[in-house]
């Protein structure tokens, strides 16, 4: 059996990450956002915060509940706290009623830009409590099957699986 499966990343990223041959290794047929071509991301990303069209423009690469899975492994922390219900509600389109949906975020309080390693430039980061994930994901219709976290070095990384109901 084929499961579609989408992973969204950051373009800034030029290679994939290891789960991503983990899935292929276990038969899943992934489609990331570096199979688009570099344009379509470009124009994705460009048209993602001016509402509307960025709604048809993604309708028009992705249709509604085309996958099983979505994974956004801390990738959705470089989007701020004001407009990450637009990312939540395009995997919420997106997903199989049913599917999966694995979300990682790293704790905190504050959002800032900052320099990151293997990065010379700052980036943006909005840091979470778990609370303030629980009630993201509950507000768009997820259900949270499973929670971990676990420190690295000095970061704490909230780790989610959830449900579209």
């Amino acid at each position: 059996i084929k499961i579609r499966f989408r992973q969204i990343s950051s373009p800034s990223s030029c290679q994939l990450p290891n789960c991503h041959y983990f899935y292929i290794m276990k038969g899943f047929d992934q489609q990331t956002l570096h199979d688009l071509e570099f344009n379509q991301i470009r124009e994705w990303l460009a048209a993602f915060s001016i509402g509307d069209t960025a709604r048809k423009r993604l309708e028009d690469l992705v249709p509604n509940n085309d996958f099983d899975g979505v994974w956004a492994y801390t990738s959705l922390l470089h989007v701020s706290k004001l407009e990450v219900k637009k990312p939540l509600s395009e995997i919420f389109r997106v997903l199989k009623t049913g599917g999966t949906f694995g979300l990682g975020l790293i704790e905190g309080l504050t959002e800032s830009y900052r320099l990151s390693s293997g990065v010379d430039k700052p980036r943006w980061f909005s840091f979470y409590t778990r609370e303030e994930v629980e009630n993201l994901l509950n507000q768009n219709s997820f259900k949270i099957i499973y929670f971990e976290e676990f420190k690295v070095n000095t970061k704490n990384y909230l780790n989610f699986i959830a449900m579209k109901m």
